[in-house]
């Protein structure tokens, strides 16, 4: 009795989760402008981008050219700016979601020297990315969304944030590179004008919260 009271509660539980993908096709609303605001994106955040960044100057010959590596490692100064974002999109299907979004941030750090323990140089970035979104939801009520997105796209980086050494740390120069996104968790609440609200995006913050609108 307790096996077929346990299989009936998963069965159940499933059903609870698909139905609202299934029964819900009547939304006329499909199109979506959100904006959105982004906690600063932690030092190891930014280890990952600028890292990706460098592999990509080497991949492309961009303009930093120093020959001599200097081995760094930041110390506990880290400023940085909110990411601001602004996305459309439009829902494919009650499922299944198509955007764009543009966004900024701007963050400085401060590199010392791993041999010598010596303040290296200062470094700096403004960022902005262009990319595509897309969202699967897999929680999709009148008025309760929750779903996962990945996105994939193009950043914009002015600044020294990918120098390997004190001359090109002096030079502030534009660079262009691929960008992976993914976001775990994300959440809607209401129905035209709605409330955001997302944990685990990669280059948006650990945590945004913002507003949105269909149309």
């Amino acid at each position: 009795l307790m096996k077929k009271y346990i299989l009936c509660s998963v069965v159940l539980f499933f059903a609870f989760l698909s139905a609202p993908l299934y029964s819900q096709t009547t939304f006329k609303d499909k199109s979506e402008i959100e904006f959105s605001v982004g906690y600063p994106i932690p030092q190891y955040t930014h280890n990952f981008t600028t890292n990706f960044a460098k592999a990509m100057d080497g991949l492309f010959k961009f303009t930093f050219t120093g020959e001599q590596v200097i081995p760094t490692q930041p110390n506990d100064y880290y400023m940085s700016l909110p990411v601001f974002k602004l996305e459309y999109g439009y829902n494919l299907s009650d499922w299944c979601y198509l955007g764009a979004a543009v966004s900024y941030n701007y963050y400085e750090r401060d590199l010392f020297n791993t041999n010598t323990g010596e303040f290296a140089w200062r470094e700096s970035s403004h960022n902005a990315y262009l990319v595509f979104n897309f969202r699967g939801y897999w929680l999709n009520r009148a008025n309760l969304r929750l779903y996962s997105s990945a996105r994939v796209g193009i950043g914009f980086y002015y600044g020294n944030s990918i120098a390997n050494n004190y001359e090109d740390s002096s030079k502030k120069e534009l660079h262009v590179g691929l960008v992976p996104d993914i976001t775990l968790i994300g959440l809607q609440v209401g129905k035209k004008l709605y409330g955001r609200f997302e944990v685990g995006t990669l280059i948006s913050g650990l945590v945004t919260a913002g507003i949105g609108y269909r149309f």
